[in-house]
């Protein structure tokens, strides 16, 4: 009499467990990489703020006979440079002192942008600086970024 052998069906627990490891290892490298896209994209967006508050500088200088606001405040006082809608990436906060504020300010959290006014040879000179999450100013290719007329 002949005996049917009956085929295996299914997975084994060993390779059950190989697939999961291979799959915490995956979804590991992909947090990891997702958090770091997360940070990349809150520093442009605070590079654009930076833009963004030069182009309010530049408008102020046009509307002031090219004199520069003493502080970011006077900024504000103007319905077109206006920038209390402007927002900080990290935190959501906008207005003064959360998504922009003065450079000599003690706070720096992330996504601040600040500006900084001088006299530099008898002329008025800008400088905006914008902060990481680790709340230190940003750098391009290892060096400050910063926007200025200087």
């Amino acid at each position: 009499m002949q005996h049917k052998r009956q085929t295996q069906q299914g997975f084994t627990v060993v390779e059950l467990m190989t697939v999961v490891v291979i799959l915490g290892i995956l979804v590991a490298i992909g947090s990891v990489n997702l958090i770091g896209a997360q940070v990349r994209a809150k520093e442009a967006a605070t590079r654009t703020n930076m833009h963004q508050l030069q182009s309010a500088v530049a408008i102020y200088a046009v509307d002031y006979n090219g004199t520069y606001p003493a502080r970011i405040e006077a900024l504000n006082e103007d319905p077109v440079t206006n920038l209390n809608k402007m927002q900080n990436p990290f935190d959501r906060k906008t207005g003064l002192g959360a998504a922009y504020d003065n450079e000599d300010s003690a706070q720096k959290p992330a996504g601040l942008i600040t500006l900084e006014i001088t006299q530099e040879d008898d002329k008025p000179v800008y400088r905006i600086f914008g902060y990481t999450s680790k709340a230190q100013r940003i750098q391009q290719q290892e060096r400050p970024f910063i926007l200025s007329n200087a």
